[in-house]
C-alpha cells in the first residue's frame, strides 16, 4: 500500500467516526422534544387549506411565528409557556402565505402540557380550536 492510498483511509475513517459519534448524540427526531418534559401548550393543527399556513401565537397582540403548516395537512407544534404570557390564555392566528388571508382563534385558557387541536378551514369563519 503506497503513502497516498493509507492517507486516504485514515481520512475516511476518521470522517466516518466523528459522523456516527455525532449521529449517536443528536436527538431521534423532533417528536422526541415533544415526549421529553414540557411545561408549555401541544398544538395539533389540522390545515384544511389547499394553501400552506403559517401559525402564529399572539402575545400582547404581537404575533410570534411557531411554524408552517403545508396545504391540507396536519402538524403539530409547540408553544413554550414562555411564549404565553401572564394572562393565562393562548391565542392562536393562521395565516394563508399567498393570498394573506388571516384566521384568528378565540382565545382559550392554558395549563401546562395541555393539547389543544385547531382546525384551520378554507374559510376563517369555519377555523376552530378544541381544548383537551
Amino acid at each position: 500500500m503506497n503513502f497516498r492510498a493509507t492517507a486516504r483511509c485514515l481520512i475516511t475513517v476518521t470522517t466516518l467516526t466523528f459522523l456516527f459519534a455525532a449521529c449517536a448524540v443528536a436527538p431521534r427526531t423532533a417528536r422526541d422534544h415533544l415526549s421529553a418534559r414540557f411545561d408549555g401548550v401541544r398544538v395539533i393543527v389540522d390545515n384544511q387549506n389547499w394553501e400552506a399556513m403559517a401559525v402564529y401565537v399572539l402575545r400582547s397582540g404581537t404575533p410570534i411565528r411557531l411554524g408552517i403548516v403545508e396545504g391540507l395537512s396536519t402538524r403539530t407544534l409547540a408553544v413554550p409557556s414562555s411564549f404565553m404570557g401572564n394572562t393565562g390564555e393562548v391565542e392562536l392566528m393562521g395565516q394563508t402565505r399567498i393570498s394573506d388571508v388571516r384566521h384568528r382563534l378565540p382565545a382559550v385558557p392554558w395549563n401546562a402540557g395541555r393539547t389543544l387541536h385547531v382546525t384551520l378551514g378554507s374559510r376563517p369563519h369555519l377555523s376552530l380550536i378544541r381544548v383537551f
